[in-house]
């Protein structure tokens, strides 16, 4: 993002069609292409801004393209070991039970028939099945998002015994005033002869660009809601931060004021945007969910996603470096090589990259440490002891007697049916990355039972892990656009259950092809 790279990238490949067909084939073949060799989550935040502003252009509303792009991520993902979190976690726990681990491009085999059949479903079906809704990121609520910014009035601003038309606040660009808090009431609507007074609170309904026009009234200053009410004002330079809420974050369930927000994060939320629409009311007692976005301001320009939020987009972003894009591409495609081709460790390969990335000024240490996937990490360590603790208790063994049973009589493409449903019914509930520490001991148990090699059976759980596409829980990249796409649960169903069920027909009949059971 920073070099530029993405911004060619989908200059020189999307363009400008004019049937939607075309855009969506284009959008979704190019992400798949992209993200078999870069993290989803990512991909996702980083394309997000670029395709709004694509599909707005071509007069299409973000409900109609970022499902497909979330959709298209994780097809891609299924190419390459390094393509998902969940590959790498699958991976781990067969090494854990003394398999060989994925290669580069082993899962290529299955994983290429299934994006290109998933990829045909989004093309085809999705002109139908995908919603049209007013965009609730609308820019003057047609084009960009909404929301309700609170300003206090300082007692010696100039503003003070003016009316509202003639302190200039009749008439903002992509702004007005909604209503004024005062101590004992609320104005609302507000005439343009309403006098302001000391202490009074404003509150405008306008858009995240519009921000620095409100600062710069004088005698007016944010209200921001987090621990405390800290007005982040003065010399400081601040930036604007569009962030949805993670699955899992520890501020689900919680509100913005009992989070200590300020402390924690170093930024104060100024808005809150709930499935398309803005939410009304004091901010501080907002009770956050999992896909919320919030529009945060900060100190720092470093921000970037964890394990509380997914970052959807910057307003202050740092300087492009083109010049240094061509070192990107170069250094990538050298990593996937090496791993590839020359057998070299996908660790080793990943560490020299980000070395020569580091050396070359295309990423510095402190950026490095921040992209670092914790949590990912931790998860691959804990599948590991989970995997290890599934197999060893008798549980894998319990489990895979009642599914071999059950599965029998149907013969073996009816058992990689049957595994690939019990995947992707896990996936949805406990999420990807969760479900192969729980389903690859079950599976290595099966194949004892069978007499087969485990290794077809690993390939159906990691797709089916993978290609999550039922609701936003069940895979970050869907939260993340729920959001901001207003996309409701019954879209998910409708795109989603003909694209499942064509990613398990696909790797029922392309497994036992490439592994014979």
């Amino acid at each position: 993002g920073r070099t530029g790279v993405i911004d060619g990238w989908t200059a020189a490949l999307w363009r400008y069609p004019r049937r939607f067909p075309v855009a969506l084939a284009r959008l979704t073949g190019s992400v798949a292409a992209l993200s078999a060799v870069t993290n989803n989550t990512p991909l996702v935040a980083l394309l997000m801004p670029v395709v709004r502003t694509w599909g707005r252009r071509l007069g299409h509303p973000p409900s109609r393209l970022l499902l497909p792009l979330s959709f298209a991520t994780i097809l891609g993902g299924l190419l390459t070991v390094i393509g998902t979190s969940t590959n790498l976690v699958a991976s781990g726990v067969l090494v854990s039970q003394g398999q060989r681990p994925f290669g580069f491009f082993e899962l290529t085999w299955v994983g290429l028939p299934v994006a290109l059949a998933g990829l045909a479903v989004l093309v085809l079906l999705g002109p139908r099945l995908l919603p049209i809704r007013p965009d609730p990121l609308a820019e003057l609520r047609l084009s960009q998002r909404e929301y309700l910014v609170e300003m206090a009035l300082d007692p010696d601003s100039p503003l003070v015994g003016r009316s509202v038309a003639e302190g200039g606040l009749r008439h903002l660009h992509g702004v007005y005033l909604a209503e004024i808090k005062r101590s004992d009431h609320v104005v609302a609507p507000v005439a343009p002869e309403t006098r302001l007074r000391a202490a009074d609170r404003l509150v405008f309904a306008g858009v995240v660009t519009d921000l620095d026009d409100l600062r710069a009234i004088p005698g007016l200053h944010p209200v921001l809601h987090g621990a405390d009410e800290t007005i982040l004002n003065g010399e400081a330079r601040t930036h604007a931060v569009e962030v949805v809420v993670a699955l899992g974050s520890p501020l689900v369930g919680r509100t913005v004021a009992d989070s200590q927000f300020r402390r924690h994060y170093d930024a104060a939320v100024l808005a809150v945007h709930r499935a398309g629409e803005r939410l009304h009311g004091k901010i501080g007692e907002v009770e956050l969910r999992p896909g919320d976005l919030l529009l945060l301001l900060s100190p720092s320009d470093h921000w970037c996603s964890n394990g509380s939020f997914h970052v959807l987009q910057r307003h202050e972003l740092t300087t492009r470096q083109p010049r240094r894009a061509g070192w990107i591409v170069i250094v990538l495609l050298t990593m996937v090589g090496l791993t590839a081709f020359a057998g070299v460790p996908l660790t080793s390969a990943a560490f020299a990259a980000l070395t020569l990335l580091a050396l070359t000024g295309c990423i510095t240490a402190r950026q490095i440490r921040q992209s670092v996937e914790w949590r990912v990490l931790v998860l691959i360590a804990c599948a590991l002891g989970i995997g290890q603790a599934v197999e060893s208790s008798g549980v894998a063994r319990l489990a895979a007697g009642g599914l071999l049973d059950a599965a029998r009589p149907l013969g073996p493409r009816a058992l990689l049916i049957a595994v690939y449903l019990l995947t992707a019914v896990l996936t949805e509930i406990l999420t990807h990355s969760a479900v192969p520490p729980l389903m690859l001991p079950l599976t290595a148990a099966l194949a004892i039972h069978l007499g087969i090699d485990p290794r077809p059976l690993a390939v159906v759980v990691t797709i089916a892990a993978s290609a999550s596409f039922l609701s936003p829980m069940g895979y970050q990249t869907n939260l993340m656009v729920y959001g901001p796409g207003g996309y409701r649960l019954g879209d998910y169903l409708r795109l989603g259950l003909p694209l499942t069920a064509v990613c398990l027909i696909v790797t029922v009949l392309v497994v036992p092809l490439v592994w014979p059971l």
